[in-house]
């Protein structure tokens, strides 16, 4: 019983991991202001003044 139930938290924890893997993140910076970002960004673009 306890092979069995151990074998199923780990299949669930296996096909869990993929949704997680697609989570979205979001900041908030030091004014308040949220953004929210994709887990894999591909570029990233800075403007320094």
């Amino acid at each position: 019983m306890l092979k069995s139930l151990r074998q199923l938290s780990l299949l669930a924890l296996l096909f869990s991991l993929p949704l997680m893997a697609q989570a979205d993140r979001t900041f908030t910076d030091q004014l308040g202001r949220q953004v929210t970002v994709p887990d894999s960004v591909d570029r990233v673009f800075a403007l320094i003044w």
